[in-house]
């Protein structure tokens, strides 16, 4: 069995491949996986993952990912609030995940760094193989891809219970914002039988406690090209639409 594996295009810096799957690791996989009771799939918007930072890919994003949400992780999970990782010492391997799903891989996300962190915290919870666990996170966001409210509102401000709604409703997201700006996005899946995540779920209040968007009524969604520091800076603009427009936009 091929060994777990999550990485991107263009990956770098690879461990060394694994031909068979180790029954240890097998064995321990199993009994973590019998641990948790939902999964947690987190969806990131690339335009504030990138704002400030000089990370591999985002000097030149994917045209996909200014309008689009990529993946931040598939997070086994449990119902009261605890969160599984680094249930296993397996390694990373990008050679599978880039020979099962390289088509995919551009529209994902932007560096192979952050998925061979959340494959070695949360991959190994799973109890899932590595071409298994990657082609589940890329079959959720083919699934639930970025809804149009989203694509439609990209550099505007919005709501942040429209953006809840666009993903099924209050109960079933929970948003990540760093001050007024989107970040991400958590929405829960079922566990099936095989430990495989089935279908999407209200999440429960361990994860809807976390959303950090409350306090702030009005987002950002933000773009590449212009990401305001405050809402302030936007309401106040003399360029900015009226807030009627504003308002007709965001409701």
């Amino acid at each position: 069995m091929a060994t777990w594996a999550v990485a991107l295009a263009g990956s770098t810096g690879a461990t060394d491949v694994w031909d068979d799957d180790p029954h240890e690791f097998m064995a321990q996989s199993e009994s973590a996986a019998a641990k948790f009771d939902f999964y947690v799939f987190a969806y990131s918007w690339q335009a504030e993952f990138c704002h400030g930072k000089s990370y591999p890919g985002c000097a030149n994003p994917e045209p996909y990912w200014e309008t689009h949400f990529t993946i931040h992780g598939l997070w086994p999970d449990v119902e009261k609030g605890s969160h599984p990782g680094f249930c296993t010492s397996e390694a990373f391997n990008s050679n599978y995940a880039q020979r099962s799903a390289s088509r995919c891989l551009s529209n994902t996300g932007p560096m192979s760094r952050i998925w061979d962190h959340e494959g070695k915290r949360h991959g190994t919870c799973s109890g899932l193989d590595q071409i298994t666990y990657f082609k589940a996170a890329i079959q959720k966001i083919q699934e639930h891809s970025t809804p149009d409210f989203i694509v439609h509102n990209v550099g505007q401000l919005v709501s942040s219970n429209a953006v809840r709604n666009a993903f099924g409703g209050l109960k079933y997201a929970a948003l990540q914002c760093n001050g007024d700006r989107l970040a991400e996005v958590y929405t829960c899946y079922n566990k099936g039988k095989k430990n495989r995540p089935t279908t999407r779920r209200p999440c429960p209040p361990s994860v809807l406690s976390g959303d950090t968007c409350k306090t702030s009524y009005w987002i950002w969604i933000p773009n590449f090209e212009v990401t305001p520091a405050t809402l302030e800076e936007l309401v106040h603009d003399k360029s900015c639409r009226s807030s009627t427009d504003i308002l007709s936009h965001a409701l």
